[in-house]
């Protein structure tokens, strides 16, 4: 009868619930009745309460985070969420009818006890309210219901037991059937992804030592490796977009890049490229495989600007990139024709790269600190050798890409000069070094040979800037041992103003001079030619570590015939080294000066090679380097030092382990020496191996590579020329004794010995002479 009434709810708390489904912890917002302020109370704190946050602080959701130190973004799911909320029913606002104002009491028509019910909310047959309310209240029954179904679903979801469950019966049906369906191995895929990855410490996501229960790892790999039609599945779902209303990124760029978790990502990046090889090497039997591959290029291509942010995880992207381009000449073709080769020097550079309009800006990468490998963060060890691959046998490529190494080969050449001079290198691929020289002016190659030489001299006391100057001398010796006659030199057609034929030579030969120079300036002023001239280039000041490095890089240069002739011209200029050495290293009286009869080249080089043999034999270093090109030493390779035991081992043939490598809680990888034959009667019978493995937790080791067995011979490291071969993963816990006679691949290992300033020399007799 001309009456209307609305009930109003104003909202007075919340309580929050941060955390998981198993625990959590309870925190409340509250409205002060007095002053009308928002309050926070969590336990013992109360605080004021901005209501403008109530949407960040009680909605849940997801949340994207840039972390102002290393410059990452990290999308993330938020923990607080709103649990429950109380209202206060506000006193009804009544519409008034036509002729006036009811007030209890003096209207007739309005009687008190109707005025009471509107207030006491009676549903009587006088209420009227409002239009579609009881549909509104139903879709909001309807839409709590879906969320606590999610719920539940997302609590089993992430139950180890659930993730236990599906792979349990994922192997029972492989052991049955010997295969899985496509859906069946989409089932194993989704709750991969969407489980075992995302709860970051699966038992049972990768091997363990201390569960012997299969794991979800080696059960993917052996599943991709026997089809490649599951590996064209787990690669379309790693760079399908997960969308949603929170528009998340692929499978690609979460496990690769965005990942915080540096297990979830290793384990993520294997078994992709675990798939791409798989895919590479059977693509006959799956017609769209190039097609698969161009679609994951893509996909790379557009995360490009997500890695320059997520810098530190460069090492997992790179790994992906250079496992597409190993997949042969069509693979690498595709590549080239999506400018991969100017897009990644784009990204190695950064914000030094020359600006082309088209590619996409990046983050500032890298620290100012150095680490154990050599080089400053990012790890560009893969992309360099994607680079370096691609560009291999001179191919042509798209005008980008052109312009890129045009404008930025300098840039280029200037960094790995600083940082990673052999950067690049691989078992298909030369150091991106000399792939940026050969493409650009003479002065360029040059510069780069003067910046390598002076880096020999430079004092290093830390493992890093040995390191740098090891590869410094790598990069050096592949400069002598130029082949003027190679045809990747001197394209002049496709690059003007390149290094041509007739200019290599002369670039070597001022190489050996600027090297011979700077052996004399750093070692010391000349000595008198009190004997005639005959020792003109001998120094009278001198240091042991600079002279060890530069008698390594010659002998490693006169391996390589090109070398060793130009090095046979002037072997009087550097023939005092071999005789330092021998005084130095071998306890022998001063050598006399060298006489006027021509003094043979290779005789000195020997006397070099024998004389840092013996050092190899009178103490052990700060630590040894390994250094390797195959992508299947990734892991191995880098830094190890001596055990402390071994540091006190008596000069004679120690038992292993000498050295070792901590790769994480569980993994670490040990360098030691094994001799055989130890009782023989034939004297001089015994043979020696130096022996890579691994130990996973407590388990027992495994063997990795072994060097060929030699003579037995009191040395502390492995020779730098030592052969390697490598252990295949069926017999890697055969005996060793087996091991040594049977036929096995050669593994591309190289151990360098690096010795620290502030340590002494031990000799023999217990003298220590200070180097």
């Amino acid at each position: 009868e001309g009456v209307e009434d609305e009930a109003i709810y104003e909202l007075k708390g919340i309580v929050v619930h941060s955390g998981q489904f198993s625990f959590g912890h309870y925190y409340s917002f509250a409205k002060d009745p007095i002053s009308g302020k928002w309050l926070k109370l969590d336990d013992d704190q109360v605080s004021e309460f901005d209501l403008a946050d109530l949407e960040s602080e009680c909605f849940g959701g997801i949340q994207t985070t840039v972390n102002k130190w290393t410059n990452c973004v990290y999308k993330t799911e938020k923990t607080a969420s709103a649990y429950m909320l109380f209202y206060q029913r506000q006193d009804l606002v009544i519409a008034t009818p036509k002729k006036g104002p009811v007030t209890p009491g003096k209207d007739a028509d309005v009687p008190v006890e109707r005025v009471a019910a509107l207030h006491l909310g009676d549903r009587g047959e006088d209420r009227h309210p409002a239009k579609g309310s009881e549909a509104e209240a139903a879709a909001g029954v309807d839409e709590i219901l879906d969320t606590n179904e999610q719920m539940l679903r997302r609590s089993v979801l992430f139950d180890d037991g659930f993730s236990h469950f599906v792979l349990d019966y994922i192997l029972s049906i492989h052991s049955v059937r010997g295969s899985l369906t496509p859906a069946e191995f989409s089932v194993a895929l989704s709750v991969f992804h969407r489980s075992v990855l995302h709860s970051e410490s699966h038992p049972r996501m990768v091997p363990n030592a201390e569960n012997s229960l299969p794991d979800w790892s080696t059960t993917l790999t052996h599943l991709l490796s026997s089809s490649p039609q599951h590996c064209a599945a787990l690669i379309s779902m790693a760079i399908r977009p997960e969308g949603g209303p929170d528009d998340l990124p692929s499978a690609l760029e979460g496990g690769v890049i965005s990942c915080p978790v540096e297990d979830v990502r290793t384990c993520f990046c294997t078994l992709l490229c675990t798939a791409i090889r798989t895919l590479g090497a059977r693509a006959g039997e799956v017609p769209e495989a190039l097609e698969v591959l161009s679609e994951l290029t893509d996909a790379l291509v557009r995360a490009v600007p997500a890695a320059s942010h997520a810098w530190r995880h460069m090492a997992n992207f790179g790994t992906v990139f250079e496992a597409v381009a190993m997949q042969g000449p069509g693979a690498q073709d595709m590549l080239r024709g999506k400018d991969v080769v100017g897009l990644l020097i784009h990204l190695y550079l950064g914000p030094k790269s020359p600006g082309i309009p088209k590619l996409v800006k990046l983050a500032t990468m890298g620290s100012t600190s150095w680490q154990a490998s050599g080089r400053s963060d990012p790890d560009f060890d893969a992309i360099l050798r994607t680079i370096s691959l691609l560009l291999r046998g001179d191919p042509p490529l798209p005008r980008i890409s052109e312009v890129m190494i045009t404008n930025g080969s300098r840039q280029v050449a200037v960094r790995l000069c600083e940082s990673d001079p052999m950067g690049g290198y691989g078992v298909d691929s030369e150091p991106l070094l000399l792939e940026m020289c050969r493409r650009s002016e003479p002065k360029l190659l040059q510069d780069a040979a003067t910046n390598l030489v002076s880096q020999l001299d430079k004092s290093a006391n830390e493992p890093p800037g040995r390191v740098r100057q090891s590869q410094c001398a790598q990069v050096v010796v592949r400069i002598l041992a130029a082949d003027a006659n190679d045809p990747s030199w001197g394209n002049q057609h496709r690059w003007g103003g390149c290094v041509l034929p007739d200019q290599v030579e002369a670039i070597r030969e001022q190489v050996v001079g600027q090297w011979l120079e700077w052996m004399r300036a750093s070692s010391g002023k000349e000595a008198s030619s009190r004997d005639g001239g005959q020792d003109r280039f001998r120094p009278t000041v001198r240091n042991l570590i600079t002279a060890k490095r530069h008698a390594q890089t010659l002998v490693l240069a006169g391996a390589d015939p090109c070398a060793a002739r130009l090095l046979e011209e002037c072997v009087e200029q550097w023939e005092w080294l071999s005789r330092y050495l021998v005084e130095s290293l071998r306890r022998s009286p001063p050598a006399p000066p060298a006489s006027k009869r021509p003094v043979d080249a290779m005789q000195v080089l020997s006397t070099m090679a024998l004389s840092l043999t013996c050092a190899r034999t009178q103490h052990l270093p700060s630590e040894l380097l390994l250094a390797s090109p195959d992508a299947a030493f990734a892991c191995v390779k880098g830094v190890y030092r001596p055990e402390p035991a071994a540091s006190q081992a008596p000069d004679t043939m120690a038992a292993p382990p000498l050295y070792s490598r901590t790769l994480d809680a569980s993994t670490s990888f040990t360098l030691g020496k094994l001799i055989l034959g130890g009782g023989s009667p034939i004297p001089g019978g015994e043979k020696q191996v130096w022996i890579l493995s691994q130990t996973n937790g407590s388990g027992p080791g495994v063997v990795l590579a072994t060097t060929v067995q030699c003579p037995a011979f009191p040395d502390k490291f492995p020779s730098a020329a030592a052969e390697w071969r490598l252990v295949p993963e069926a017999m890697r816990t055969v005996p060793i004794e087996r091991l040594v006679s049977a036929s096995l691949e050669t593994a591309h290992l190289t151990f360098l010995a690096q010795w620290g300033e502030d340590q002494g020399y031990t000799r023999s007799r217990g003298v220590d002479y200070a180097e």
